[in-house]
């Protein structure tokens, strides 16, 4: 068999295996124009409208499942710092699976995610209006039956006012949904 032959069947063999296994994931980068306005873009059908000042620029977008709950996420860093190394600033997380029925239900699987063997009290969580949950440096809610968000912020670098800024400035896109329960008196 010529090498041409064999290269063809080996990129006919490739894209049968790839539509064998179903649909692709949702694309997480390259939003439509208009949502390139919001300053961290779209993610799995959220737009992120306000990050903290400061946040570093480097933006790396992961898709990934666990316990099976579909993950979406963005992960803003800074450095190098003089190590070499950098550092999150922000993550923010789209999950989806429907056995995130209800705020606790999120909470609890959170909790196994963190792998945080502590109990509620002890994670230190309160509530985030009547949907989520907020804690140092993180705030997460139901979104809808099914779809929870979390939103963490480095607590060294960013304040509780930021936290809940960026939390309060994520919504449903495109469509102009109301912020989350929790973000009474924020932007």
């Amino acid at each position: 068999m010529s090498p041409s032959v064999r290269g063809l069947l080996v990129a006919i063999s490739a894209l049968l295996v790839l539509s064998a296994a179903g649909p692709a994931a949702p694309a997480l980068a390259s939003p439509p124009a208009r949502a390139q306005a919001l300053p961290g873009g779209v993610l799995d059908g959220f737009g992120i409208g306000r990050l903290p000042p400061g946040t570093g620029g480097l933006v790396t977008d992961f898709a990934f499942e666990w316990g099976g709950t579909r993950f979406a996420s963005r992960v803003w860093e800074s450095g190098p710092g003089p190590s070499g190394g950098y550092r999150v600033d922000v993550n923010i997380k789209v999950l989806r699976s429907p056995g995130l029925d209800s705020p606790q239900a999120l909470r609890d699987f959170l909790l196994g995610y963190y792998d945080v063997h502590l109990s509620v009290a002890e994670w230190g969580l309160h509530p985030f209006g009547a949907d989520g949950y907020t804690a140092e440096g993180e705030v997460f809610w139901l979104a809808a039956p099914g779809v929870g968000v979390s939103v963490r912020t480095d607590p060294r670098r960013f304040d509780r006012a930021d936290l809940l800024a960026t939390a309060c400035g994520v919504r449903p896109w495109p469509a102009a949904a109301p912020a989350p329960g929790g973000c009474a008196g924020h932007p």
